[in-house]
């Protein structure tokens, strides 16, 4: 799973919640898709600022571009890419590890400034009291978002540092004291499926706002063949799995879907993406197509990736444009956009998004 969207996972909820306030609901809107490939201009921004990281997750298969920093984007041009991005209102703000960025505070600034919605997301490791006191300071701070992946020592080996959970459970008590709003994201995975109780339970007792608990997700064989053959050129950014793998059990999935009811009675707001796979472990755990049409969630906001280019969803490598140096206005809505939306909504979507937390159910 690659840390740009890693990044997205965070927000995939608020997203959800803001859409369905302000369109009403998925359906008129993917129908229309259907129709011509058009949709509203987005006012959720989700800017990746870097791919470099201070950690090295054992789920993330970027690793560490050597040259990212020769191709982020400067801080000039980060400013034009918020003044062409429309009528945003939020902006998630994420990586890699933004607090690697040593211009970070001048980019939120910007964004506080313009009166948009800071949403950021961060490992939890660098940060220090100094750090948590100037991300309470500005004033339209809406959420911190971070991982918890497991108990302490598998925490640790997913996050590839011995120090990490400690480090990351300062971090939130640290933003909890300055009074922001906290949000977990939890990767389930072969590593840690049985310890999301005691995921949920550090959770619970850090007093964090929310928890979100979102499946491994790969590719099969042939995958990436079908997406080429509508789309030349189109690579896949996700791990190849051989067609028998399979990340959890059923039993283990229900034992997950358990500790989520059990925690939510106790206060904490916890959630399983994609929200309809309760009602069907079975076929999502041993991968059988689901009935029913589908929505991609990634579809509503802006993606855009530390070269400032766009991206209709996260898993694949096509950009449509820019945004620093073009509208997107002019950008998110053209020809070829409209024709790949269309093309992937007719189809309802593609094989790999079933195991995406982004699906959505009409």
């Amino acid at each position: 799973m690659n840390r740009l969207f890693i990044g997205s996972l965070h927000y995939l909820g608020l997203i959800e919640f803001a859409i369905n306030r302000t369109i009403g609901n998925y359906k008129p809107s993917w129908d229309n898709m259907k129709k011509d490939g058009t949709l509203p201009l987005p006012f959720y921004l989700n800017a990746i600022l870097t791919q470099r990281c201070n950690l090295n997750c054992i789920m993330c298969h970027e690793q560490g571009n050597p040259k990212s920093r020769e191709l982020e984007l400067s801080t000039d041009q980060i400013f034009k890419l918020i003044d062409n991005a429309g009528p945003v209102r939020v902006a998630a703000v994420t990586g890699g590890e933004i607090l690697i960025r040593s211009d970070i505070w001048e980019i939120l600034g910007y964004l506080d400034s313009r009166n948009i919605e800071l949403k950021i997301s961060t490992n939890a490791y660098a940060v220090t009291d100094a750090i948590a006191d100037r991300i309470a300071g500005f004033r339209h701070i809406g959420n911190v978002a971070i991982s918890i992946d497991g108990p302490e020592l598998i925490h640790n080996a997913i996050r590839g540092r011995k120090d990490a959970f400690k480090r990351t459970t300062e971090a939130i008590r640290l933003f909890k004291k300055r009074g922001l709003r906290v949000s977990i994201t939890s990767v389930l995975q072969p590593d840690n499926v049985d310890s999301m109780g005691e995921i949920l339970e550090t959770c619970h007792a850090l007093r964090v706002d929310r928890v979100s608990i979102i499946p491994f997700t790969y590719k099969k064989p042939g995958e990436e063949a079908l997406v080429q053959k509508m789309f030349p050129g189109c690579t896949v950014r996700l791990p190849e799995k051989a067609d028998t793998y399979r990340p959890f059990t059923e039993k283990q999935l229900e034992a997950v879907k358990a500790a989520i009811k059990r925690y939510r009675a106790r206060g904490l707001l916890s959630l399983f993406y994609p929200p309809f796979v309760g009602n069907h472990t079975g076929a999502y755990v041993a991968d059988r197509p689901i009935a029913g049409s589908f929505v991609c969630k990634q579809f509503y906001q802006l993606f855009v990736n530390e070269q400032g280019k766009m991206y209709p969803c996260p898993f694949l490598d096509k950009s449509f444009g820019d945004i620093h140096t073009r509208p997107v206005a002019e950008l998110w809505n053209s020809d070829e956009l409209r024709d790949f939306r269309k093309t992937v909504a007719l189809g309802n979507l593609f094989p790999f998004c079933r195991r995406c937390c982004a699906l959505h159910r009409l």
